[in-house]
């Protein structure tokens, strides 16, 4: 009996403590007292235009804006533009092809005859490469037999009935996303 006494005589004395020293607050603050994120006093910012890169470790791909840089950084001296002339000794990134338009009304209908006629062997990456033009302008000018159409589906759910379960929810998970991508949603 005398230890209860004296552990509530602590533990009030602990309390009356505590609760004197701390600011009265609208409401009760259950963390440390000083370093507690409840009592964050914000600093005085002055107004401007900042620059806060990323926390992680900075890789060569980020760079920071000129308008951040003093004038007396090197960074600044150093990433210099390109003039006209420089660039015009530099090769293009990608070729540039021109369109064509070469195709008469009788290729047309030979790659329409050849379609039809036997579409396993005349894919449309076949026609196009031997007529010389994009295998969209062949899917452009005919379209695929039935009969063809309905082979490359029970193709396809051959492939689709060895998906695992986790695949073919991702599968039906990327399919609505898109459909939300499409209404903007």
């Amino acid at each position: 009996m005398f230890s209860q006494i004296i552990k509530s005589g602590i533990q009030s004395q602990k309390r009356s403590v505590s609760t004197e020293s701390l600011p009265k607050l609208a409401v009760k603050n259950k963390f440390k007292s000083r370093g507690s994120a409840f009592n964050f006093k914000p600093q005085k910012v002055e107004p401007g235009v900042y620059h806060q890169p990323s926390p992680s470790i900075p890789s060569p791909l980020q760079k920071t804006p000129n308008a951040f840089l003093p004038a007396s950084d090197i960074r600044k001296s150093s990433s210099s533009e390109y003039t006209a002339e420089d660039v015009s000794y530099m090769p293009p990134l990608s070729s540039v092809k021109e369109k064509k338009y070469h195709l008469t009304a009788q290729q047309i209908e030979e790659i329409r005859q050849l379609r039809n006629s036997d579409p396993y062997t005349y894919t449309r990456k076949a026609l196009a490469k031997k007529f010389d033009c994009s295998e969209f302008f062949v899917s452009l000018v005919v379209d695929c037999p039935p009969d063809r159409l309905k082979d490359m589906a029970g193709r396809l759910d051959t492939i689709k009935s060895t998906w695992s379960v986790r695949k073919k929810e991702a599968k039906s998970d990327h399919e609505k996303r898109k459909q939300n991508w499409y209404r903007n949603a």
